[in-house]
């Protein structure tokens, strides 16, 4: 090679932010904790999309500490109910397939956007996104995709 290093040969790996070993085995215990309750809890519940409840049970937990976890928890919750609304305001104008693929571009772009700035805006399109997918796959009346548990009227 000419005397001419590979810009990331020779780099050591780095350390997993200063955390000990003990505190990363604590964290994936959190994280293992956390899902496995959320997900039996979803179960129990009977709600028709109980996995999210595992992944909205994860999303807080990845942030560095109580603080950041709390802030976004509310913005979780704050995010992700107001993204139900923004489905059901979508789902209320009568689109088409191919109209809900550009919905669901759109999303993903908006998603991207402001992930990184504010993670509540950034599930209004994040949910909505979600859910447009579920109904390309397996289309079904809005108003069952939008709740939590199988309508019984």
């Amino acid at each position: 090679m000419g005397g001419r290093r590979r810009p990331w040969a020779h780099r050591s790996v780095p350390a997993h932010h200063g955390l000990t070993t003990g505190q990363l085995w604590s964290h994936a215990g959190r994280f293992f904790l956390a899902t496995s309750i959320a997900g039996a809890l979803g179960l129990l519940s009977g709600m028709s999309h109980s996995y999210w409840a595992m992944v909205a049970a994860a999303a807080p937990i990845a942030a560095p500490d109580l603080s950041a976890r709390l802030q976004r928890g509310v913005h979780r919750m704050v995010g992700t109910l107001g993204g139900v609304g923004v489905t059901a305001f979508l789902l209320s104008l009568q689109l088409e397939t191919w109209h809900i693929v550009v919905f669901v571009i759109l999303l993903q772009f908006l998603a991207e956007l402001f992930i990184g700035r504010n993670y509540s805006i950034a599930l209004l399109f994040i949910t909505p996104l979600a859910l447009l997918m579920t109904q390309l796959a397996h289309p079904v009346e809005a108003l069952s995709l939008l709740q939590l548990a199988p309508w019984k009227p």
